[in-house]
């Protein structure tokens, strides 16, 4: 039982995979503004980090980001979903995958029919569909809204790509496609 109704809330955000405060450093979600509040702490605390890997220079705030941060020094995946069968280097990983089976996606698109999981995210999809697409890139079908995520799709087609998935070996040439990976790699 909750004692409180915002307690209840943030819970009931478990089961439907809504995460509506978002970190202005690292774009992350969370779905408690706590939580947003802690994870924030990690990237403003200046002094020292008492927390060290002994296999490389990082250093930590807190212990259990460091016990993550050292999974990616072994190739080792002992946390195996039962749903799947894919596997996961820490146990806060493989409880983050686990909201992929248990959420529902009931929101459905009427243009694309596309599922999503709350109201929030089929609101923001919908704007895809009555945002005129002026800027077309030369080098594919696609076309964008403005021009700046014109010149950030072209990433994808010189193959660079500056951003990498601590979780495995995967990169990607716009930050958000990583985001988006992370959510359905964990």
């Amino acid at each position: 039982t909750f004692s409180r109704n915002y307690r209840l809330k943030i819970h009931m955000r478990i089961h439907t995979g809504e995460r509506p405060y978002q970190c202005s450093h690292c774009e992350k979600l969370f779905s408690g503004k706590d939580t947003l509040k802690k994870h924030i702490r990690l990237h403003t605390h200046i002094g020292e980090l008492p927390y060290k890997c002994n296999q490389c220079d990082k250093a930590f705030l807190v212990r259990g980001a460091l016990k993550n941060h050292q999974s990616v020094h072994t190739e080792e995946r002992p946390y195996e979903c039962s749903t799947c069968d894919k596997t996961f280097k820490t146990s806060y990983q493989l409880k983050s995958h686990m909201l992929v089976h248990s959420v529902e996606k009931t929101y459905q698109c009427s243009k694309c029919n596309k599922k999503f999981a709350n109201i929030n995210n089929l609101k923001n999809h919908m704007i895809i569909h009555t945002v005129e697409r002026l800027y077309k890139c030369s080098n594919c079908d696609k076309s964008f809204k403005s021009n700046s995520h014109l010149r950030r799709h072209m990433l994808s087609h010189t193959g660079v790509r500056p951003y990498q998935c601590s979780l495995c070996d995967k990169a990607f040439s716009v930050n958000g496609d990583l985001n988006k990976h992370l959510v359905i790699d964990s």
